[in-house]
Order: structure tokens, then sequence, then C-alpha cells
């Protein structure tokens, strides 16, 4: 056991490195001057030459990966180009609504989606399967942002019911902290919810069909019997893996929400930085969201041998 886990870590280092590499290349031969945009429109071309050096963007590129990653071994991520903070300050002060918006999107579509394509497996080729099919059909096809300008026409604009925008700290308040989150979170855990609740309907469609299930009833088990204990648990590695793999979904989504509803996240700070080309919050925010999505993927890998003894040897 101890071994399988030293080997998935092991095998995320090399991810990690393909990651640094890839978003550095990628911030640096996109079109656009990062030491243009700060001098302005007006800017004579030896005051661009002046701050490119100041940058340190007028060295090699093989220099200035070396010196990135050697801050970046320090634990630091450099300072933005634009207002000279340390990066690592910048993503403390926005981590706090991109974390409740993602916990409670997790929260959300797991809670909602599991009993759902269960319900749908259970009850195969009835109203009720039909009815969640295209409920998940519809909730993974729509753009999360029209789904968001939709849920703010709807819930705060007619009902007024729910703030437009923003965001409201847990410390100011439980009850403003909820309201703020619930549209952004319908919004963003539709689509994760929609894959979810497919891919747990398939999954307990498949062991329903399995000699071992047919035995089970053969044997005078209860039908609720058969399909809590001896189908979802072999269900469950699939369905495990479904909730990996759509945190992709999940982090991509909150810059287009956090963008729709102004959350103060992660999300918006990413977008301001790409806009400004500043290289050092892009490189900064991505790696965070890889170093996050490779421990979620690193937990559910390790999770396998809660649900298969086999794995563990």
């Amino acid at each position: 056991m101890l071994a399988y886990i030293l080997r998935r870590i092991l095998a995320t280092l090399p991810v990690m490195g393909i990651v640094i590499l890839f978003v550095f290349l990628l911030v640096r031969i996109a079109p656009g001057d990062p030491a243009a945009i700060i001098a302005g429109d007006y800017a004579t071309p030896e005051n661009i030459q002046k701050i490119r050096v100041g940058l340190g963007l007028d060295k090699p590129i093989h220099v200035q990966f070396r010196i990135y990653v050697t801050n970046l071994i320090r634990g630091d991520l450099g300072r933005s180009l634009h207002s000279r903070l340390p990066v690592s300050q910048l993503i403390a002060q926005r981590l706090e609504p991109t974390a409740a918006l993602a916990v409670s999107t997790l929260s959300f579509a797991i809670l909602l989606a599991i009993p759902l394509g269960i319900l749908a497996a259970w009850k195969a080729g009835s109203l009720i399967d039909r009815t969640v099919m295209v409920f998940a059909v519809g909730g993974f096809s729509i753009p999360v942002f029209w789904l968001g300008f939709l849920l703010i026409y709807g819930f705060s604009v007619k009902l007024d019911v729910l703030p437009v925008q923003g965001y409201v700290s847990f410390r100011e308040g439980f009850f403003p902290f909820i309201t703020h989150l619930i549209l952004p979170t319908v919004t963003l855990g539709l689509i994760y919810m929609a894959l979810l609740a497919r891919i747990t309907r398939a999954t307990i469609l498949e062991v329903l069909q399995s000699d071992y299930i047919r035995t089970a009833y053969a044997k005078g088990v209860r039908p609720t019997s058969v399909l809590f204990v001896h189908a979802l648990k072999n269900a469950a590695i699939p369905v495990v893996t479904t909730i990996g793999v759509g945190f992709a979904l999940l982090v991509s989504g909150v810059v287009i929400t956090e963008s729709v509803f102004a959350l103060p996240g992660l999300g918006r700070l990413t977008v301001d930085a790409v806009l400004q080309r500043d290289y050092s919050i892009i490189q900064g925010v991505t790696l965070i969201f890889s170093f996050v999505y490779a421990l979620v993927n690193l937990v559910v890998d390790l999770s396998y041998t809660l649900f298969d003894p086999r794995i563990r040897y």
C-alpha cells in the first residue's frame, strides 16, 4: 500500500514539470508585449526597452526559464508586472471566494447527481429515467455564461430574491455568504452534475447486468440490498474517477462564472492578468490550479483502495 502511494506521488512530479514548462512558453509566444502595455500608448521605444530590462524580459528565454524555476523551488512565484506585488500575496487575497465556490459546487453536484443517477438506473426505461437523462443532457449542453445571465435575470432582476453579483465573506455573516453563492454554485454545478449523473446511471446499469447480481436475486436478496450493498460499491470506481476528471470542468468554469457574477476570486485574477499580459500572475495561478488538479486526481487514485482491495496489492 505504501509503495503504491509513493508511486502515485512520484508520477505527479513529471506532470507538474511539463505544466511549468508549457505555461512558461505559452504566455511568451502569445502576441503582445507587457512592457509596451505598462508603458502606455505614448511611450517611446527607449522607455519600453528600459521597462523590459527592469522586468528581465530582455534576457534569452532559457535564462528567464532558469531564473523562474530557481525562484519557484524557493517558493517565490515572482512579482506582478503591473502592481509589483508578490504573486503569492495576490493569490492569497483571491483564494477564499474561489475555494468557497469550488467546495459549494462540488457538494451541490455530488449530493444531487449520484442519487439522480442511481434512481435513473434503478428505474431504467421509465419516465423518471427519461426525465433525469433529459435534464442531464440539457445541463451538459447549456453554456455556463448563458445560464449565469439567465439565473441573474430570473432570480435577481425579476424576482429580486438573490443578489445579482459580488461576494460576502463567511466572517461577515453566514446568510449573506450563502445567498451570494447560490447562483454561482447552481450555474457552475449544473454541467458538473449532468456529467456525473450520466456516468453514475451508465455504471450502475452495467453492474446490475452482472452475473453476481443475478445470483443475489436468485438467493432472495432484497432489491434495495442488491442495489446499495452489491451494485453501488462495485460501481463506485468509475464514478469517483469521473469526479476527479470532471474537476477540470470546475477549474475552467470558475474563470467564466467569477467573471459573470463579479466574484473577486482567482478566475477574475486570471482574466485580468491575461488582458494585461502579466506573465507572473498567469503562471502562478495556472500552477496553483494544476497542483490542485493533480492533488485531486491523486486522492481519487488512492481512494480506489477503499472500493477494490485488489489495488492494495
